[in-house]
């Protein structure tokens, strides 16, 4: 896929970018052409905090700070490793992006992005998670690697029955099933499925035998990953997940395949086997004795991961998942949800107790690294004399936000990544507290026309009337400073001018 002339100059970095690193050159190629390459002025703002959205954000180039309540938490620069990694993703946004210079940021749909993770896994992921070495070339299949030589004598219906996942199902749905299942005959080199396919149906092998087929990249031969037989089931994973097929899977012989339409599969089996949950209800698993698992990529987890969760990439979790403990439960985790809920799935394909954090790491702050995390909404604390320096100038203090429920573990800045903690420019801080002064008149309108007892409350009232008051004060200190540098810098030139002169 041909990249647009005005991305070209920014493609090399855009290929750095993590996880989009993870992903096969002609993915990275539609990504490049399809992502919004947005252009900053100085001070313009890219999110805002306390907004929530479907978006990953990336500097490409330039420098963004990052604004909690009215003052500057840190800054990120191009170029640098955390310039890699999605901006403040959490939701809702901890921080507002402000262009400290003049900027250029990729924005890409997050879901879109990782549902690319899914369909296309990596093919430099290690698979060394517990240590066994297994190789760099591995890859996750939406079907069950089997032993071909397995006994075509038994009925398939018996061996689909041995699955978990239909073991676990209701006996309702497990009549609705097999009423549902439509027999198809198909010839020797038939294509069940096709790589790239949008996924409509889930197939259960009735008789014959079927070979897994993969290629790497367009155009590129054709790898034999796999052969399924009577009694195996596939293509789960883009109904899940939403995605399209990440493997061919081709008729070995002459046979008979059942197929199940997305809603029924989605009904009888997915609804009745793959289960989210809240982080309240997985802090209670996890309490019990569960494990937390990550099963994004190895540079994902590296940035930032729940204290003591194990690792799996998802594209060797089938080839891992013996090695997990059948005695514990399992909350899986992601960014956002698509990988964990194929992980949780494919678990529990295997007899694990497994379940997936609803929504992903990005919905749920309290799981979020502590820099990334800051209390919304906070206004600057205001000054307790005339002597101490304004509030809105003090350097921020996100230690006073509450501590995570987990200790997510996130590396330390060092001098090239691209964290500057420093007072902002007065003529921001004037545009953020103005949005404050906006935001408290509004409270203060919602209060006079609320019938509600607690919004009504006299006391309430006062308190944001108060707020209105300290902030005008506050607002006016800033703005006396930012003429007096205007002054300074009208006086300045006027002394260079004379010297020219």
């Amino acid at each position: 896929m041909a990249i647009p002339e005005e991305k070209q100059a920014y493609a090399e970095t855009i290929r750095q970018l993590i996880p989009v690193n993870e992903l096969p050159a002609e993915v990275q190629n539609e990504i490049i052409k399809n992502a919004d390459l947005i252009e900053l002025n100085k001070k313009d703002q890219i999110f805002n905090q306390g907004d929530r959205d479907g978006y990953s954000f990336y500097l490409i180039e330039g420098e963004i700070d990052l604004v909690a309540n009215a003052q500057v938490s840190s800054s990120i620069k191009a170029s640098t490793d955390r310039s890699k990694y999605p901006m403040a993703q959490l939701q809702p946004r901890q921080f507002t992006g402000v262009a400290k210079v003049n900027s250029i940021v990729m924005r890409i749909d997050r879901n879109s992005l990782d549902k690319l993770l899914v369909v296309h896994q990596g093919q430099g992921e290690s698979a060394d998670a517990f240590g066994d070495g297994l190789g760099d070339n591995t890859s996750t299949l939406e079907v069950d690697i089997i032993d071909g030589d397995e006994n075509e004598s038994v009925d398939w219906m018996t061996r689909m029955l041995q699955s978990e996942i239909f073991a676990s199902m209701p006996s309702a749905n497990m009549h609705k099933l097999f009423v549902l299942l439509e027999p198809i005959e198909y010839k020797k080199g038939d294509n069940i499925i096709t790589q790239g396919e949008t996924g409509e149906h889930y197939y259960i092998i009735q008789e014959g035998k079927c070979d897994v087929l993969r290629q790497t990249k367009p155009g590129a031969k054709e790898l034999k990953l796999a052969q399924l037989s009577a009694g195996d089931g596939f293509g789960e994973e883009a109904l899940i997940t939403e995605t399209v097929r990440n493997a061919t899977i081709r008729m070995k012989t002459d046979g008979l395949v059942a197929q199940l339409s997305k809603d029924n599969f989605v009904s009888l089996i997915q609804s009745s086997t793959l289960k989210a949950v809240s982080n309240e209800k997985a802090e209670e698993i996890i309490s019990q004795g569960g494990k937390w698992l990550d099963v994004r990529f190895k540079n994902e987890h590296e940035r930032s991961h729940i204290d003591g969760s194990i690792h799996v990439p998802l594209n060797i979790l089938r080839m891992q998942a013996d090695k997990l403990d059948p005695s514990l439960h399992y909350v899986v985790y992601c960014d956002t949800g698509g990988r964990s809920s194929a992980g949780a799935f494919l678990l529990t394909d295997r007899g694990i107790n497994a379940f997936y954090l609803d929504g992903g790491l990005v919905n749920h702050p309290e799981l979020a690294p502590d820099d990334e995390v800051t209390q919304i909404p906070k206004p600057p604390p205001p000054a307790k004399s005339d002597t101490q320096k304004p509030a809105s100038r003090e350097k921020a203090a996100t230690s006073s936000a509450e501590p995570a429920k987990h200790d997510v573990k996130a590396p330390v800045p060092t001098q090239d990544s691209g964290v500057e903690d420093e007072e902002m420019d007065p003529e921001i801080m004037a545009t953020m507290i103005d949005t404050e002064l906006t935001r408290t008149r509004m409270e203060i309108e919602r209060a006079k026309k609320s019938d509600q007892t607690v919004i009504s409350n006299q006391e309430t009232a006062k308190k944001l009337e108060e707020e209105k008051e300290r902030l005008k004060a506050e607002r006016v200190k800033v703005e006396a400073e930012v003429q007096k540098m205007r002054q300074q810098e009208e006086e300045r030139l006027k002394i260079v001018q004379q010297q020219a002169d």
